[in-house]
């Protein structure tokens, strides 16, 4: 026994100082593995997707076998230890370390079962038979039966195994096929991608793959959503938020639909690379016969269509025919053995009919094919030979010749190129050229052949359909005016108003430009050419081409930008004259926060730039600048009176540029004298500018900008890339080893969710999901367990598939989750309605707090792509009940957020179906202390787990936090375990500390009040945080103050640069100015009358305040520099100004600032009763607090003295602050707390003794003493009951009680049992 354990501890021992990778197999206890209708993942390892150029795709990936394993017959292993679980008991062996040592899942999770039931039951159990095999790296699996092929000795995670293993390019030799469609009849090796459904081309003969595909077409999205150019809807807030990432399957979201993908650093199965489609099949040199985003699909499928023959056909005429117009290629093997002499065109002339289609299928719209005369082949020059006809179904193309000549040929007409007309290119006949030279030609002159005939002629009555004219064929308004002629008369491209050009539907209307009534489609925006006609103000500024940023800059005012030596804005018509932000610049400094050392001349005599090479190449007097002369050509010094005089003295004329700037000037001798005098015009110059308050910052950016795209990579952090067969496609290899021994294996493959099959080489139907979270003020700090199940609505209501996440705001409030949901069903039943159901409960607590509804309208689309944005209900959001739907053993749920009050039965625990009806026939498996949620398809149980727990079915303990302490009240969280992160952890922190393990205090900023400033009731605190490369953050926060109170403390989280106050009537005071964040800083500061922010109608006359913002604007250096240094801010109706020393002088520095800024929380309030909601930031927020209006209070406005009169919560609610200690809580709340615990403790002592003396026998025989008796017991009463009503209200105001029966219990029980308390 002591030898096996010790066999046991030494490849303990070998895990952990080698770090060998750790690989646990899941999915092992398979429910059945016979033939049913049933597909469940099985034998899988899950493994988190790459972060890659900074971007955490946070996809979890699931490669999985789905080749049983019971087909192999592995013999015993006898060079692995293996174990009883009553051996690993007896040596004290946890669940935890089975897990640390690659066991599988299951494995684990039974022995903590084994261990929980041995502790309570004491007795050798039956469940001790499983066993535990202890396997050598890199082995892994039930039996050590696995091993993966990319596995090398330095590998130290599965993570670095697999993230390596896809570094390789993927190169396919064969196809991967959707096998769920049939498409082609006479095609044996070719078959469809599932991106070539429903992309707008048609490729199947019989044309099923865009049949149904009209209800894209007609599809309308919601006001919040975003309408893909396929049709389908996302979240807008996903549109244009990275363009790394693509939430429309064709990437329409981010970019014009592309031709094909680019590749990034790694071929990672993620939704990047396995869920998006390149619908544009043709560009105007080269096409593709497929919407697959890989470039090889394409290739291999050419060469299989070219290989395929037709069936009336011998092999003998296809190979000669071929060989003949070099078909591969002229270097075939095949073809020199074959053609020696004139043998092949014997062959063709004695075997081949006369007409012969080259290929044998439709090469394009399902339809269309090239057809060969055999005899042609007998002539000289018999390789150049072009196909002779083109041949299509005339119900689905007209509008060609009338007077032509027609051949009919297999049930097609056939007519010659020219009768089209089109002529095609007969240059050479390469494989690799040939479809350029034939099939491009028809995609460019036959589109409209490209012809959708829909089952249901309604559809063309639909409005977002366009009627082409003299014909039947309808087409979608999103394709009229797009540059492809869809009708066969062309009247959809007949733009020549607005009342064609300008159609559209949904939110993929077309783009309006703003200089004319010209829309050009959507696909045409940022599409590197400019569609719209030119900006008559600036030929460089196009409408459809970066519309958002350059509109910004041309259109709107910004004062870093003002009078800065460089024109951005259009010229705007004041007073009859165009002024621009160059115009009228007397009373502005050049030389400014914004302008100083910034690169460019911004003042004409160079005064910005001057001191701001810490190294110069030689040595100048004061106000010079350093050149190189221009008759001399030997570095000079030139003072600042020579420049911008008229007189060139510089190389290139920079020192005059004005001159430059005119665009007109050029010289005649040196080019490289044009090119000096480039050098200072606004090429280079940064189109935005955002506020700043260091000078200095222009100089280091300056200065690091050369090395700013320089990245030289260390080579240990390089992956060494091997080339790895890719037998499995875009899975991974396994070895099964069936005998150890003897050293006979076989090859599996893991396939990742998107492909199945022994090779991965079928397409998976699957519903892509991505998730963003966002919660309601209350729940910034809550953790969620939020499970996404794939549902239908059968009446076993199946959970096909789910994915389980964990989710805190303060940390993924911008993250989004992305998982596959696949159908329990191969394939899907299109027949039954599909759906995406998530439930929502709080990790601390498992309170449920609601769930969400996602359908699935179109189960005809092989991949289905969500992208949602998950509001999370509010705490005091009751889950709704709905009385009048029958769920006879279950709960009747509305769904949070489907307005149209779709509802779902929430069946008790032994019981599922739709309606609750269907007992379950397994018992659920979870954990005493965990919630059992559903049973899935595969039979296992849907648990959710608490907090301390994790696994399948809750059992094993999470031990990261035990080892962590957050300090200063923190709570610690792990990190799901299958992401990638540096840290297991994280910390919630309780409020007034952040930093990683809540180490670091908050700034804390007291403000007293000088006498003569009359304060409200509430007070406003602004946060201004400086950004780099961004406009300024912006957060408020409040605090209540009570009469005769002069000082408040804030506590602030996040960086700020500077802080003010606003009191009443827009009535602002600076608090502090600091160019340099200080951490945990204790800022005091007294507000008096010199603090005061002026309106710009105290410093400037009538006249300049009705000036334009453009014109005014120019003056605000003025009142900085008469008013120093008593004037410190000022403000307007657009901007918030601080005056700065800046060289020796005052001036001013703007920022926009929202003064009617909207208090909700940018709509995620929780404040009841009206009551406003400020947060520290816009975005991803870290706290909030409620202001109340008057007779309200409560962290969110709750509680209400209304009709109360002199109660309790009226008399001290008001002064109790929230979130702060008792220590820092107003004196009158320190002394009724004080007064409460004498009362209590005097009351409770009195209200005792007097029962225990009046209850003496002898005292009964006089009358009062019942009433004196009486009379204790209701003192004693009222002293726990006002005890017990003034804690609560303490408690509720201090923290969060958020119980809204509690709320409700105490309110309608101490109220009204002491309501003079009340």
């Amino acid at each position: 026994m002591m030898l096996s354990i010790r066999n046991l501890v030494y490849p303990i021992l070998f895990h952990f100082v080698i770090g060998l990778p750790q690989i646990n197999l899941d999915l092992t206890d398979w429910v059945s593995n016979s033939e049913s209708d049933v597909v469940s993942q099985h034998d899988c390892i899950h493994v988190a997707a790459s972060i890659e150029n900074g971007i955490d795709p946070h996809q979890v990936i699931s490669y999985c076998m789905s080749e049983w394993p019971s087909k192999w017959i592995i013999q015993r292993n006898n060079q692995d230890q293996i174990f009883t679980f009553y051996q690993l008991f007896q040596q004290n062996i946890t669940s935890e370390q089975l897990y640390r040592w690659s066991a599988p899942m299951d494995i684990v999770e039974r022995y903590q079962l084994y261990l929980n039931q041995f502790s309570t039951s004491n007795e050798f159990l039956s469940i001790a038979m499983p066993l535990f095999y202890n396997c050598t790296s890199p082995r892994f699996g039930p039996l050590c039966q696995y091993s993966l092929d990319a596995y090398e000795p330095h590998h130290s995670s599965l993570n670095e195994i697999v993230s390596n293993f896809y570094f390789q390019k993927y190169l396919p030799t064969t196809l991967t096929c959707y096998i769920h469609l049939q498409c082609y009849e006479n095609v044996s090796l070719a078959c469809l991608d599932w991106s070539d459904i429903c992309d707008g081309t048609v490729d199947c003969e019989n044309g099923m793959d865009e049949e149904p595909c009209w209800q894209l077409e007609i599809n309308t999205c919601e006001d919040n959503e975003y309408q893909c150019f396929n049709g389908q809807c996302i979240s807008k807030i996903f549109h244009r938020d990275n363009p790394n990432t693509f939430e429309c399957l064709d990437h329409s979201d981010e970019s014009p639909i592309k031709y094909v993908l680019s590749s990034l650093a790694t071929d990672e199965p993620i939704f990047a690379y396995e869920d998006v489609t390149c619908p544009l099949r043709h560009t105007i040199h080269d096409v593709k016969l497929t919407s697959s985003c890989l470039r090889e699909r394409h290739n291999l499928l050419l060469r299989l269509i070219l290989f395929d023959a037709p069936k009336s056909v011998s092999n003998e005429c296809w190979s000669a025919f071929k060989c003949l117009l070099d078909i591969p290629d002229a270097s075939n093997r095949i073809c020199f053995d074959l053609c020696k002499g004139d043998k092949c065109r014997q062959i063709v002339n004695a075997t081949c009919p006369d007409m012969l289609y080259l290929p044998s299928k439709a090469i394009v719209f399902g339809h269309i094919y090239l057809v060969y005369i055999t005899e042609d082949l007998n002539q000289p020059f018999y390789k150049t030979t072009s196909p002779q006809y083109v041949c299509y179904n005339e119900q689905f193309c007209s509008g060609f010749h009338p007077n032509s000549t027609l051949l009919s040929f297999n049930n097609s007409i056939c007519r010659r190129p020219k009768d089209f007309p089109f002529v095609f290119n007969s240059l050479g006949f390469a494989r690799d050229v040939w479809k350029n030279k034939y099939i491009l030609p028809l995609y460019q002159k036959l589109f409209q052949c490209n012809t959708i005939v829909y089952s249901d002629p309604a559809v063309c009555n639909s409005s977002s359909m366009y009627q082409c004219i003299n014909s039947s064929k309808c087409i979608s308004k999103n394709h009229v005016c797009d540059g492809i002629k869809n009708c066969n008369h062309g009247d959809d491209e007949q733009c020549s108003g607005i009342d064609l050009s300008c159609l559209g539907h949904g939110s993929n209307k077309p783009f309006k430009c703003t200089t004319t009534n010209f829309c050009v489609p959507q696909n045409a925006v940022e599409n590197i050419v400019c569609d719209c006609p030119t900006d008559p103000y600036d030929p460089l500024l196009c409408d459809d081409e970066n519309p958002n940023n350059k509109h910004y800059i041309r259109k709107h005012i910004s004062f870093p930008t003002i009078c800065d030596g460089f024109t951005e804005l259009i010229p705007v018509s004041i007073d009859g004259r165009n002024e621009t932000d160059e115009t009228e610049c007397e009373y502005w400094k050049c030389n400014n926060t914004y302008t100083r050392c910034d690169g460019f001349w911004n003042c004409y005599n160079g005064a910005d730039e001057i001191y701001c090479d810490p190294s110069p190449p030689i040595n100048c007097p004061s106000h010079h600048h350093i050149c190189v002369s221009s008759k001399t050509h030997q570095l000079m010094c030139l003072s600042l009176d020579k420049t911008n005089d008229g007189n060139i003295d510089c190389l290139g004329a920079i020192d005059e540029p004005k001159l430059c700037r005119t665009h007109n000037y050029q010289w005649t001798h040196f080019d490289v004298e044009n090119s000096l005098c480039e050098d200072i015009n606004d090429a280079g110059k940064p189109q935005i500018v955002h506020f700043s308050l260091d000078e200095k910052r222009n100089l280091l950016e300056n200065g690091t900008q050369e090395n700013t795209n320089i990245i030289i990579p260390h080579s240990s952090t390089l992956p060494t890339i091997r080339q790895y067969q890719q037998r499995c496609h875009r899975g991974l290899a396994v070895h099964v080893w069936l005998d150890s021994e003897k050293n006979v294996s076989d090859i599996a493959c893991l396939c990742p969710p998107s492909f199945y099959g022994n090779m991965c080489q079928y397409q998976n139907q699957r519903v892509a999901v991505t998730m963003q979270c966002r919660v309601f003020s209350d729940s910034l700090r809550t953790l969620f367990s939020i499970v996404i199940s794939l549902i239908d609505n059968s009446n076993e209501r199946i959970i096909h598939s789910y994915h389980q996440f964990t989710y805190v705001y303060i940390r993924d409030c911008q993250t989004k989750f992305n998982t596959y949901l696949l159908y329990a069903t191969r394939p899907k039943n299109q027949s039954i309605q599909y759906a995406v159901h998530i439930d929502i409960y709080e990790k601390i607590s498992l309170a449920y707090r609601g769930s969400l509804f996602i359908p699935l309208n179109f189960t005809f689309l092989p991949v289905h792509r969500v992208a949602i944005q998950l509001d999370i209900p509010r705490i005091r959001d009751y889950v709704e009940d709905c009385s009048n739907h029958s769920c006879v053993h279950g709960r009747c749920i509305r769904y949070s957020n489907d307005p149209k009050g779709n509802i779902f039965c929430q069946c008790n625990p032994e019981w599922s179906g739709r309606y609750c009806t269907i007992p379950r026939t397994n018992r659920c498996n979870c954990s005493f202390d965990s919630l059992c949620i559903g049973m899935t398809a595969n039979n296992r149980s849907l648990c959710v787990c608490p907090i301390y727990k994790w696994g399948s079915h809750c059992l094993l303990q999470n031990t990261v936090c035990q080892n962590i302490i957050c300090q200063n009240g923190g709570q610690c969280i792990s990190v799901d375990e299958y992401m990638i992160s540096d840290k297991k952890f994280m910390c919630i922190c309780s409020d007034g500390y952040t930093g990683e393990k809540c180490e670091i205090s908050n700034t804390i900023i007291t403000v007293s009040f000088d006498k003569g400033i009359a304060l409200p009731q509430s007070i406003f605190f602004h946060f201004i945080r400086e950004m780099n490369n961004a406009a300024p953050e912006n957060g408020s926060t409040f605090k209540s103050i009570t009469t005769n109170q002069k000082s408040v403390t804030i506590n602030w989280p996040r960086p700020f640069h500077f802080a003010f106050v606003e009191l009443p009537n827009k009535n602002f005071h600076l608090i502090t100015v600091q160019k340099i964040y200080k951490q945990s800083a204790n800022i005091i500061q007294t507000i008096s009358s010199s603090n005061r922010c002026k309106h710009i109608k105290e410093l400037f006359n009538e006249t300049i305040i009705k000036y334009h913002l453009l014109r005014r604007i120019k003056y605000y250096h003025i009142p900085c520099q008469i008013s120093s240094p008593q004037l410190s801010c000022f403000y307007d109706e657009v901007h918030f100004c601080l005056c700065n020393n800046f060289s020796h002088q005052r001036v001013a520095n703007c920022f926009e600032f929202n003064h009617t800024m909207k208090h909700d929380c940018f709509g995620k309030s929780s404040c009841v009763n009206d009551g406003q909601c400020l947060q520290d930031k816009a975005i991803c927020p870290q706290t909030a607090v409620c202001i109340c209006r008057t007779c309200f209070f409560g962290t969110q406005c709750q509680f209400s003295s209304h009709l109360f009169g002199l109660s309790l919560d009226a008399v001290l609610g008001y002064y109790i602050q929230p979130h702060i200690n008792m220590l820092h809580q107003p004196s009158i709340v320190q002394i009724s707390v004080a007064l409460t615990i004498i009362i209590m403790i005097v009351g409770l002592v009195n209200g005792v003794l007097s029962v225990i003396t009046f209850k003496n026998y002898k005292l009964h025989e006089i009358g009062s003493d019942f009433y004196l008796l009486g009379s204790s017991v209701t003192t004693l009463l009222s002293t726990t009951i006002f005890a017990l009503k003034f804690w609560i209200l303490i408690i509720a105001q201090m923290t969060y009680i958020t119980n809204r029966p509690f709320l409700q219990f105490q309110c309608r029980s101490m109220d009204f049992f002491a309501p003079d308390l009340s």
